[in-house]
């Protein structure tokens, strides 16, 4: 037996056991025929009529007649039948040998296996036999008279009662061609009766007449064969697709999987008629059993500590297979010691592999080839729920994830209706707008005053291609914040399309795009002012420098100079700047003199540029923390912008004074009215390269914990430099 291919014999059923029981008989009443008057040596033509007799014999036993009953195909063999001339014309002994030898072809063509075909051989000696005994005590001379009729009806009702008893009769309750049932049903018998009396006292009168009438008899056969063929496989059919949506149905009445098995197992076990069902299942990597036994009560879970190693050994089976007890092959072995007989298993698989076994058990009945097919439709429902339920189970929790997901997410996530009802708003939304979930979804998404960049009111039940990416809205405080959004639209069974915006608070990064706008602004600015003299006088140096008064010349020259020197400082800021941004200064918090810091710098810029700078030191230091190089730089940096923006003749006011807890220098002369809008939110005087002067100033400011501001005074501004008093030093480290 090769369980990979199902190529198996069918065990034997409790019918079986009678087997020497039966064969003996059979002995005896063929020893016993011999006993009888010795008949005449038969004639050639008594040979041929035997051999045609037995060819009929064996296509009546393949062939056989179906009828459908209710739920029930009744196949009925014509053997009986076909017997009946013999009977009626032939010794006992010649009865039995074409009895014999009919089921022993008719097994090796059928491909029954030997045990079958040993017991229906023996069961039609037995039957065969008694009833040609039986009717040779009653017949009254050769020809088919009355008394002869009753005889020949006699001895083919003990034929059928006889084999019948030894399961002539095949029932389909479980679709087969020629598997005898043990529970012999009314309608098989009185079917297999009649049909098998009516055409053997028919056939018998026809070949007594003439020989040949069993041509037109083979041909009514084969008719009778293919007629009920197709019905017979219909109502087969109709039966297990019953079965098979008792099962789907079984199986898809709950959600829940461990109601859902039990019911289906006792529809599978009602259809192959067995003692117990499995379903092992793998489960996280274990086995876990579902068994259907008896009922009631007979149903039971296991878990993989109890399950025996059949179950495991089937799981890594190829496919289907059917399976008989015996010591031969591991599996036969296995079952046996599990105290089963047969069984038959079927893989209940997936799209993505196997899920686990279906095995059905018998101790007494056996399985064929129909069972093994029956049984492997049963496994595809069940494949489909399992997957169902464990689809479901990690739907619900990626669902439970997402949630997590969508609640942890560091960006705003809220969802729409076609409506613009709100229907989810996470953690993060509620940050971003001020607005709770419950708060928004009473109000609705216009509470958010949702806007284009160009200001117009956004709608976001629009098409979703049509939606701006960029978009500004207005929180529960007041303000007003810049969201980059991104849409999906999802499209659920049953309910309204709905809009999923992931937005992203671009507040800040908006900011600094505008601020990097207005510096690319400001830097063009104040690289051109420079250059524009430089430009205009190497223009008129190099047209008419020959004929230039050496005065001009050298004024020339003086501006070039002046305008590169600009020209350097404007790249010392830029420089400064760079490294402020990267985070690289060298910044050392100290104690100061803010009053010598000051005192030193107004003399050198006085120095250098001629600018009269009015500063009056005091006598009393004034104390500050702070790094003194880069205070210098600030400093530097807003008198070059004070000298820039005030006419030259003007002079220049520096003063530093304590205040509490602080130290502050104010440093004024620049008309109110020439200053500009600059970087940083920082008001830079225009022209001149000084807007990056100031940023750089207020950068540094910062960076050392200071304050820098400009205050308008009357038709000048004034800058003020606010340091931390050392009081507060401690406080601020």
């Amino acid at each position: 037996m090769d369980h990979r291919t199902g190529d198996t014999h069918r065990p034997l059923g409790p019918a079986d056991r009678s087997i020497p029981i039966v064969g003996f008989l059979a002995a005896a009443v063929a020893g016993a025929s011999v006993l009888l008057p010795v008949a005449p040596a038969p004639t050639t033509s008594q040979l041929i009529e035997a051999g045609i007799l037995l060819a009929l014999f064996v296509a009546g036993e393949l062939a056989a007649v179906r009828i459908a009953y209710r739920s029930e195909v009744v196949a009925v063999s014509l053997g009986g039948a076909i017997l009946a001339p013999a009977i009626l014309a032939y010794p006992v002994i010649a009865v039995i040998a074409i009895a014999l030898a009919g089921q022993l072809v008719a097994g090796a063509l059928g491909a029954r296996g030997r045990r079958r075909t040993s017991i229906n051989a023996a069961r039609w000696t037995l039957a065969a036999g008694l009833a040609a005994i039986l009717f040779q005590a009653l017949r009254a001379g050769e020809a088919l008279g009355i008394r002869n009729v009753a005889a020949l009806t006699a001895a083919l009702t003990l034929l059928v009662v006889m084999k019948e008893l030894g399961s002539g009769v095949s029932v389909h309750t479980r679709a087969r061609d020629d598997v005898p049932s043990e529970a012999l049903s009314a309608p098989s018998f009185v079917a297999g009766w009649a049909l098998n009396t009516s055409f053997g006292l028919l056939l018998a009168g026809a070949v007594q007449t003439w020989t040949l009438a069993v041509v037109p008899f083979a041909v009514t056969l084969l008719v009778l064969h293919w007629a009920t063929r197709s019905q017979a496989e219909a109502a087969v059919e109709r039966d297990l697709l019953r079965r098979r949506i008792a099962v789907h149905d079984a199986l898809a009445s709950t959600a829940d999987l461990a109601r859902a098995i039990p019911r289906a197992l006792a529809v599978i076990r009602e259809a192959l008629d067995c003692d117990v069902v499995d379903l092992v299942l793998i489960e996280d990597g274990s086995r876990v059993r579902h068994r259907l036994g008896p009922l009631p009560g007979g149903y039971d879970r296991a878990d993989v500590a109890e399950i025996a190693s059949l179950a495991d050994a089937l799981l890594v089976s190829s496919g289907p297979a059917l399976i008989g007890s015996g010591p031969r092959e591991d599996l036969g072995r296995m079952l046996a010691a599990e105290g089963w007989r047969t069984c038959a298993s079927a893989p209940v698989r997936a799209r993505d592999g196997v899920l686990g076994v279906l095995i059905a058990f018998s101790r007494l009945e056996g399985f064929d080839r129909r069972d093994l097919a029956l049984l492997e439709s049963f496994a595809a429902p069940v494949a489909a729920a399992v997957e169902r339920a464990r689809t479901g189970e990690a739907r619900l929790a990626e669902r439970q994830g997402l949630t997590e997901l969508v609640d942890n997410a560091p960006d705003g996530i809220f969802t729409i209706d076609a409506a613009g009802a709100v229907r989810a708003w996470n953690p993060a939304m509620e940050e971003i707008s001020g607005h709770l979930a419950g708060e928004i979804a009473a109000a609705g998404i216009a509470a958010l005053d949702l806007r284009t960049a160009s200001g117009e009111r956004a709608d976001l039940t629009a098409a979703t291609e049509t939606l701006p990416t960029e978009l500004r809205i207005t929180t529960r405080p007041g303000e007003q914040k810049w969201l980059s959004c991104s849409f999906a639209r999802i499209h659920a069974s049953g309910e309204d399309d709905r809009l999923i915006v992931t937005a992203r608070d671009t507040t800040r990064q908006h900011t600094l795009e505008r601020i990097k706008a207005e510096f690319v602004a400001t830097l063009a600015q104040e690289l051109r002012a420079p250059l524009t003299p430089v430009k205009g006088w190497a223009a008129t140096l190099r047209q008419v420098g020959d004929r230039l008064a050496p005065a001009i010349r050298e004024e020339a020259a003086d501006a070039i100079l002046e305008q590169a020197a600009t020209l350097e400082q404007l790249i010392g800021n830029l420089q400064e700047l760079s490294r402020i941004e990267e985070s690289v200064i060298d910044l050392r918090d100290h104690e100061l003199d803010v009053r010598a810091v000051v005192s030193r710098l107004v003399a050198d810029v006085q120095a250098e540029s001629g600018r009269e700078i009015r500063f009056t030191p005091g006598s009393k230091p004034h104390l500050a923390i702070g790094d003194e190089g880069w205070l210098a730089r600030i400093l530097a940096n807003l008198l070059e912008n004070a000298m820039h923006a005030s006419p030259a003749n003007r002079p220049l006011h520096v003063a530093v004074t304590s205040v509490p807890g602080a130290v502050r220098i104010s440093l004024g002369g620049a008309p109110a009215k020439r200053r500009r809008k600059g970087v940083a939110a920082g008001i830079h005087p225009a022209p001149a390269p000084d807007g990056i002067g100031i940023y750089v100033a207020r950068q540094l400011a910062s960076a050392i914990g200071a304050d820098l501001s400009v205050e308008p005074n009357g038709g000048s501004s004034t800058f003020e430099v606010t340091l931390r008093a050392p009081a507060d030093f401690a406080r601020v480290s």
